[in-house]
């Protein structure tokens, strides 16, 4: 049997080519956009998820919320890392004081946690090493006192 030739057939053979390599393009161009809009999709999911966001602090910026009676108010992940905190009082004119703060991590910490009060607004502790892996917080400060229970909030730094 015969091979069909002429112009006619070489047009309907390069419009059938061209064709084709139109809708595979336009097929490529559609899934990457429909992966792109996947992606979005998921990463939007995941940054709603309260789960997933806290999980997230926890490991970026993990903080605790402990007071002058050793009392743990919040812990966003820096328990994890920390064994305990032992904090030292006393009385001056009937204001309590806190005179010492010791902080025992689980493990090595090379630079100490960054102890901020959150009842007064003065950075009074000079923080020195411990016995161990303990970081200790000394008042530099003997004049200040504050309310009977004082809350100080504790960021780990990695």
């Amino acid at each position: 049997m015969d091979q069909p030739t002429g112009s006619g057939f070489v047009v309907k053979v390069l419009a059938t080519r061209i064709a084709s390599i139109i809708i595979t393009v336009a097929g490529v161009v559609a899934a990457i956009y429909g992966l792109s809009a996947w992606i979005d999709y998921r990463v939007e999911a995941l940054i709603s998820d309260d789960r997933f966001v806290q999980k997230l602090s926890r490991n970026l910026r993990p903080f605790v919320i402990f007071d002058s009676r050793s009392s743990i108010i919040y812990d966003q992940g820096a328990m994890d890392q920390i064994d305990r905190i032992q904090v030292d009082t006393s009385r001056s004119e009937g204001n309590l004081v806190v005179r010492r703060i010791i902080v025992s991590p689980k493990h090595f910490l090379l630079s100490p946690p960054l102890l901020d009060c959150i009842d007064l607004t003065l950075n009074i502790y000079q923080p020195t090493r411990g016995q161990k892996f303990d970081w200790v917080y000394n008042l530099a400060e003997e004049t200040i006192s504050g309310p009977n229970v004082i809350r100080f909030r504790m960021e780990i730094l990695r």
